[in-house]
């Protein structure tokens, strides 16, 4: 496969942030890998992108402006769907490709590794306020990992952003519209497990933003959101997989740092709680806050109990 044989859909879900899309614009047109389009699916209530969109007449762009915002991730798959190319690669508005070359090595990467249909990168992060960019680094003990347990994004989110990423298009697969904030990693997790070869990019050529308009930083610490999502992505992939010390640890963390007390707390969302979660409550309320947010004890509260659970599983039921 040459790079003539290989097309990419850039995706782009907008909303307002007009200087931030016109970051992103300027470096796909100086892109030297040129076999590419642009969809632009635009949530905003002003015609500003839409303007702006004008002054790239040497892209290939498809812009929609949605005639009511769809949220996130809506407005992402509405993108990927507009997409005629069979390679997606999602660019979030606010972030960037750090160098011309970007693309062209992400397309490399395709033709070197045929068997393969996802493909993620190193990036750098940008902090917007202090202008601070930092390289963001995976090792490759987590890669092995990852290659043979997709739980370990529930221990560590190695993927990243979904702007690091490139993936061969899959009408089964789609961003599930239930999620705001497991958004990322669920997708990851499903698409994985069908797909299951990936290639890791260890060249940073993409540039994440960090600021305050993010959805992430919205929905962080927020009760009413994390738990359900967490609750129905649980149920999604099937609660025996409890039985995995990192998605144990996982649900551990985030009771902890909610601060969830008692069963009450989680039990209004319609959705099946296991008997796992019930007792993880009931006994991490044994302990004051201060206890369990100091990491050592805590991990080592967390690993006795899920030992117990293991060996009095049983009982425990009862």
């Amino acid at each position: 496969m040459n790079q003539k044989n290989t097309h990419i859909s850039i995706c782009i879900p907008a909303f307002e942030r007009t200087e931030f899309l016109k970051r992103l614009l300027d470096s796909i047109v100086i892109q030297t890998f040129r076999n590419f389009e642009v969809i632009i699916s635009d949530d905003s209530s002003s015609n500003l992108n839409e303007v702006l969109v004008k002054n790239y007449p040497s892209i290939d762009i498809k812009y929609i402006k949605n005639e009511s915002a769809l949220g996130s991730p809506k407005n992402w798959n509405n993108a990927v769907s507009n997409a005629s190319h069979e390679w997606i690669k999602i660019m979030h508005d606010d972030d960037y490709f750090d160098n011309k070359s970007s693309l062209d090595i992400f397309a490399k990467s395709i033709q070197r590794n045929l068997h393969c249909n996802f493909f993620f990168s190193s990036h750098y992060k940008l902090h917007e306020t202090k202008q601070l960019k930092t390289k963001i680094n995976i090792s490759w003990f987590y890669m092995i990992w990852l290659k043979y347990s997709r739980l370990i994004l529930f221990h560590k989110n190695l993927i990243g952003h979904p702007s690091c990423t490139l993936y061969k298009k899959d009408e089964d697969i789609q961003f599930d519209n239930k999620f705001k904030w497991v958004v990322d990693i669920e997708f990851y997790y499903r698409y994985l497990n069908k797909n299951k070869i990936f290639k890791f990019i260890s060249e940073p050529v993409i540039v994440v933003s960090d600021n305050e308009s993010q959805i992430t930083k919205q929905v962080f610490r927020k009760r009413d959101i994390e738990i359900p999502e967490n609750l129905q992505m649980l149920n999604n992939i099937g609660e025996s997989k409890l039985n995995n010390l990192i998605l144990f640890d996982y649900f551990w963390r985030l009771f902890r740092n909610l601060g969830i007390k008692k069963y009450a707390e989680i039990s209004g969302y319609q959705i099946p709680i296991p008997w796992k979660l019930e007792k993880m409550i009931e006994f991490q309320s044994k302990f004051s806050s201060s206890i369990l947010n100091f990491g050592i004890v805590s991990k080592l509260t967390m690993f006795i109990y899920y030992f117990y659970t293991c060996i009095h599983k049983n009982n425990a039921k009862n």
